[in-house]
């Protein structure tokens, strides 16, 4: 009864002819709603499975062409640096000279800050320096670089 039922509710609806009581009685049939749902949960999941696998698709391609592209890196550089005078050499330099008792004692007490300050004379600083400082990096040639050095090392 059930299935003539059914058959006659569609019957009418392929028609055209079929009113709201009998609509309504049509979908409780046919469980409308539950298979509207059900077919819902199922496309959800289906568009997930191809979002998610879109996404693992770019996350690859991205990790992939940032390992193939080349990277940027700065040429080595020599530097040459002034090192800091240690306290002691400091303190003595700026010490003023104590009269000793007989002129050898003198001579002996103001030895270490005349050669301190003949010392820091003879040395240049790196802004006294007219010429470069030895500049490298990895794309010099190996007797520029030489002489250079001993130039540095000559001063």
């Amino acid at each position: 009864m059930k299935n003539d039922s059914i058959q006659y509710l569609l019957e009418k609806y392929r028609e055209g002819t079929l009113n709201d009581e009998e609509r309504v009685e049509l979908e409780r049939l046919t469980h409308k709603d539950e298979v509207f749902a059900a077919a819902g949960r199922k496309v959800r999941g289906i568009i997930w499975q191809r979002v998610s696998l879109a996404v693992a698709a770019i996350m690859v391609a991205g990790v992939g062409m940032l390992t193939m592209l080349p990277r940027e890196q700065e040429p080595l550089m020599a530097e040459a640096r002034e090192f800091p005078i240690s306290s002691v050499e400091t303190q003595q330099a700026a010490s003023p000279v104590i009269e000793a008792a007989s002129p050898q004692q003198a001579l002996k007490e103001t030895q270490p800050a005349a050669s301190l300050q003949r010392r820091l004379k003879a040395k240049p600083t790196i802004q006294d320096r007219t010429e470069p400082v030895v500049v490298c990096n990895n794309q010099c040639e190996a007797d520029s670089v030489i002489s250079d050095i001993r130039k540095f090392l000559s001063v």
